[in-house]
């Protein structure tokens, strides 16, 4: 459903333009992981809420092995939306509510691997930052196979001690920058040796970082870098529903109790009920955390 909130959100800014196929998204493909978008997208088009488009090419199309149904690669087809822009706007809308207000387990659940499947989708683009940076900005491989895993721990560890996005950009610029540096007055090190190491750079300087609590800035992804197409969306949403939450927030709100809810009339039946608080009503800006541009076409740091 998250993702179906991200399709809606892409044909809304592309108007008249069709969902890309999986194999026209880039390598990050919607959530960083194509395979885990190819099921998705099964998921939502069994749902009777995407379709086949037109613009599909023939070639993602053939014919079962007994020859009496046609069938197609999920991999290659161009999706669209069912129904006009209004109604997917407004299910959109419905999704996105219910996942900031839905109560009990279920809601809980549901929130929980949102946030679950947004932290891995930040790592991942972090990652494939660092490697896109060795191999254009450097001319060096990608981070060995052997050392990703790791990569990928230091990258959630800074996630996990409170660096932004940007913050971890910048991290990850100045540790391929101190490789490079390093590669530079050891001449019997080449690139592969380089790229590994930006792993223990990367390592050790938000460790310094924590240590010493350094002031580190946000900077920009360069327009080279291809982050997976459902981040932006899945950033605001994750935003909403942290305001939701936020317990300044819910301190500040005129319109609920000290645990976010608010006694509401059922339109029809007329019952009273007492549901979650979205706050609509703005509150100081310092207390809600602004959503930075991460699509800007900013330059490279490196260029700078």
């Amino acid at each position: 459903m998250a993702l179906y909130v991200a399709l809606v959100s892409y044909a809304t800014r592309n108007p008249g333009k069709q969902l890309p196929s999986i194999a026209g998204v880039g390598s990050m493909g919607w959530t960083g992981d194509t395979e885990r978008d190819r099921e998705l997208l099964l998921v939502l088009y069994y749902s009777n809420l995407l379709a086949i488009a037109r613009e599909t090419p023939p070639q993602a199309f053939g014919l079962s092995k007994d020859g009496g149904d046609i069938t197609f690669g999920a991999n290659d087809v161009v999706w669209r939306l069912i129904g006009d822009r209004s109604v997917a706007q407004e299910r959109a809308k419905e999704i996105a509510n219910n996942f900031k207000t839905q109560p009990g387990p279920q809601g809980a659940a549901a929130r929980e691997a949102f946030t679950s499947l947004t932290d891995e989708m930040e790592v991942a683009n972090v990652a494939s930052y660092l490697n896109g940076l060795l191999t254009k900005k450097y001319d060096y491989p990608e981070v060995p196979e052997a050392r990703r895993e790791e990569l990928t721990d230091v990258i959630r560890r800074g996630f996990g001690h409170g660096y932004t996005p940007g913050q971890m950009i910048c991290f990850v610029w100045r540790a391929a920058d101190s490789a490079a540096a390093w590669k530079e007055r050891n001449a019997r090190m080449g690139p592969p040796e380089a790229s590994s190491a930006s792993v223990t750079a990367l390592n050790g300087k938000i460790d310094r970082a924590i240590e010493l609590h350094h002031a580190i800035p946000e900077y920009e992804v360069p327009r080279w870098h291809e982050a997976p197409l459902a981040l932006s969306s899945f950033r605001r949403l994750s935003a909403d529903i942290r305001w939701v939450y936020n317990r300044e927030v819910i301190g500040a709100c005129p319109h609920c109790d000290h645990h976010g809810l608010k006694e509401t009339v059922h339109p029809e039946s007329g019952a009273t009920a007492v549901w979650r608080c979205t706050h609509p009503v703005e509150i100081p800006d310092q207390v809600q955390e602004e959503e930075p541009n991460w699509w800007d076409d900013a330059p490279d740091p490196a260029d700078v």
